[in-house]
């Protein structure tokens, strides 16, 4: 994400402030109705603002790719 924001012109100081803030959420404490985690808040992100996480398309290496890269 900080990099897209670096892509659209932001540069060092916003950049440290949104991992901040970043760090700020991931580090929230338990509430009464459970942890804040990935799940909860893309839930929530889902429902208040019609965000479509299902447009995300992971690009991740598979164990034997991840083994070839590293075994080099």
């Amino acid at each position: 994400m900080l990099y897209a924001y670096h892509l659209q012109g932001y540069r060092k100081k916003r950049l440290q402030d949104m991992f901040e803030r970043f760090m700020s959420i991931i580090n929230l404490p338990p509430t009464v109705s459970g942890r804040v985690d990935g799940t909860s808040m893309i839930e929530f992100l889902e429902k208040e603002y019609g965000i479509d996480f299902d447009r995300i398309k992971l690009q991740t290496e598979t164990e034997k790719e991840y083994l070839e890269r590293v075994m080099k």
